[in-house]
C-alpha cells in the first residue's frame, strides 16, 4: 500500500470516528495540536508534581529500610522535579516548550522512577498489586476523576505502610506516563496526517502553492 493510500484510509477512518467532514477534521488537528496540546501536557505536568511531592515524603520516611534502593528514588524525583519546573518555566505566558534531549525529558524521569519503586517492592520481597486488581482499579479512578482533592493522596500516604505506599506510587506513575505517552502519541500522528494532507493538497493547488489554511505553523516544543 502506497504512503498516499494508507493516508487516505487513515484520514477516512478519522473521519467517520469524528463525524466530520475535511475542513473540519483538519481544522480540529490543528486547534489540538498548536493550541490544546502544549496546555494539556502542562496539566499533566503539574499533577505530576503532586506525585513527586509523595516520592519526597517516602523517601524520608522510608530511607532506612534500604538505602540503596531509596536513594536512586530521591534522584530521580528531584530531576523530574527540576526538569518540570524548568518546563514550566520555559511555557509561562504562552512561551513555547524549552527544547531537552530525550533522556532529560520529564517522561523518561518519570519512567525510571517508576522502575524505582518496582525495584523497591522487589528488594524488599512485596508483591506488586495487579493493574487488574480492585485495589489498582480504586487508586487509578480516584486519580482520573475530575473531582480529586489536591491533598487526598498525601493524606491516603501518610500513615501507610511502605509496601502501600510503593503500590501506590508505582499506579499514579504509570498512569502519568500512559497520559504523557498518549498525548505525544496523538499529537505526532496528527501532525503527520496534516502534513499528508498539506502535501496533498499543495500538489492539487494552482502553482503549487497551499492554502493559507495549510500552509505549515509552528508547534510548541515539549520535552516528553
Amino acid at each position: 500500500m502506497t504512503e498516499d493510500a494508507i493516508f487516505k484510509e487513515q484520514w477516512n477512518l478519522l473521519k467517520k470516528e469524528m463525524a466530520m467532514g475535511d475542513a473540519h477534521l483538519q481544522q480540529r488537528l490543528e486547534q489540538f495540536i498548536f493550541r490544546q496540546y502544549g496546555r494539556a501536557v502542562l496539566t499533566h505536568y503539574i499533577k505530576a508534581l503532586s506525585v513527586l511531592e509523595l516520592s519526597r515524603h517516602f523517601y524520608l520516611r522510608f530511607r532506612r529500610r534500604s538505602r540503596a534502593v531509596t536513594e536512586p528514588i530521591l534522584y530521580w524525583t528531584v530531576l523530574a522535579e527540576t526538569t518540570i519546573h524548568m518546563t514550566l518555566e520555559g511555557v509561562k505566558d504562552m512561551h513555547p516548550f524549552i527544547s531537552l534531549p530525550a533522556r532529560a525529558g520529564a517522561t523518561f524521569q518519570l519512567d525510571m522512577l517508576k522502575d524505582c519503586y518496582l525495584l523497591y517492592l522487589r528488594d524488599r520481597g512485596y508483591p506488586c498489586w495487579p493493574r487488574a486488581s480492585r485495589r489498582s482499579c480504586i487508586i487509578r479512578n480516584k486519580w482520573n476523576a475530575p473531582e480529586l482533592e489536591a491533598a487526598y493522596f498525601l493524606r491516603l500516604c501518610q500513615n501507610s505502610t511502605d509496601r502501600h505506599y510503593a503500590n501506590v506510587m508505582n499506579i499514579l506513575l504509570e498512569e502519568i506516563l500512559h497520559m504523557l505517552i498518549t498525548l505525544r502519541q496523538l499529537r505526532n500522528h496528527g501532525k503527520n496526517l496534516l502534513e499528508l494532507r498539506r502535501s496533498r493538497n499543495s500538489n492539487s493547488s494552482p502553482g503549487g502553492v497551499p492554502p493559507p489554511s495549510l500552509r505549515p505553523q509552528h508547534p510548541p516544543e515539549d520535552s516528553l
